[in-house]
């Protein structure tokens, strides 16, 4: 997550399992603020343009927002830039884990340099999760 939308994540973030208004609007926000790989990557999984599951952006799952979530496979994709908290990151992967979600962690500079490697390896994980 860039550093505005850790700003965002800290300010908004859910209160409980089913998500609260604050998240929802927080979600929103974060949606408005996309990085350039969190962009680039929409641009090629939405509207089901990748494959037939159907993934949202910055989506609440309790206490935490997901880049991109599939709740058909109950698969959370996260983009990792330069500037993320790996601690933070451990807690939310475990969070998911509990939870029965996968969490496919890519880099940034992947989706900007390999980005339709990183979209198959999404399809194929999805793929995978969902039969």
């Amino acid at each position: 997550m860039g550093v505005l939308c850790y700003a965002w994540f800290m300010r908004f973030r859910a209160r409980d399992e089913r998500g609260s208004e604050k998240a929802r609007v927080g979600a929103r926000a974060l949606r408005q603020e996309l990085t350039p790989p969190e962009l680039a990557l929409w641009k090629s999984i939405r509207d089901r343009r990748a494959a037939v599951m159907k993934f949202r952006r910055q989506h609440p799952i309790g206490p935490y927002f997901a880049d991109f979530y599939c709740a058909a496979a109950n698969l959370v994709v996260e983009i990792d830039g330069r500037l993320h908290d790996v601690e933070h990151d451990a807690q939310r992967d475990a969070y998911m884990a509990e939870r029965g979600i996968e969490v496919l962690r890519v880099r940034a500079v992947d989706v900007r340099d390999r980005k339709g490697d990183v979209v198959m390896l999404i399809v194929a994980t999805a793929e995978r999760r969902m039969k």
